[in-house]
């Protein structure tokens, strides 16, 4: 006995229309995916004088839940203090997630710091060269793996802490008007 079997016809074209989304759905994202890009600017002068303040903050809605964030920034700091020795600034950046500190595995006050274990090069004590208009880039980078579900609000802030003699950012010592900027940028990665 002999079936005969008809197909319908399909057009290609039509199928891979209907198959094509104008982004792909995070879901479907491969493993190291950018899922997402946010970013935050602050070119407003300020200082940080014996306390932690959050210079710059960005609001991030979770698309994955099971992703993870690179969190980039930087600031533009400056001697607060006329003092030679600038040992009691101590400035030190870093990032804070929904307010708190992210551990960098470093010891003591100077963790997510650009400080180590020098003194601040901000003045040359005893000569012509007292830096009173250089402002000093400083960038740092951290990864943060989180157990927020997906479409909560997670805020990302970087902070400037520093000791008695304090730090302006955004600003020099000798100038209110030295137009620094502060950022911050995170990154959601498909994992």
């Amino acid at each position: 006995m002999t079936v005969k079997v008809t197909k319908p016809a399909i057009n290609v074209r039509e199928k891979l229309a209907e198959l094509d989304f104008a982004k792909v759905p995070f879901q479907k994202m491969p493993a190291g995916s950018v899922v997402q890009v946010q970013y935050s600017k602050n070119t407003t002068a300020g200082s940080v004088v014996n306390t932690t303040s959050d210079i710059v903050t960005v609001s991030v809605a979770k698309q994955l839940s099971n992703s993870k964030f690179i969190i980039a920034g930087g600031t533009y700091l400056a001697r607060l203090s006329d003092n030679a020795s600038q040992d009691a600034a101590d400035p030190t950046l870093m990032f804070r997630v929904d307010g708190v500190m992210l551990s960098t595995g470093l010891a003591g006050y100077n963790q997510g710091g650009f400080y180590g274990v020098d003194v601040p090069m901000w003045k040359l004590a005893g000569g012509t060269y007292d830096s009173q208009y250089d402002m000093f880039p400083h960038n740092s980078m951290q990864e943060y793996i989180g157990s927020e579900a997906a479409g909560g609000t997670i805020t990302f802030s970087l902070a400037l802490r520093a000791h008695t003699l304090g730090a302006y950012y955004n600003r020099s010592y000798g100038s209110a008007t030295s137009n620094g900027m502060t950022y911050i940028q995170v990154m959601e990665i498909a994992q």
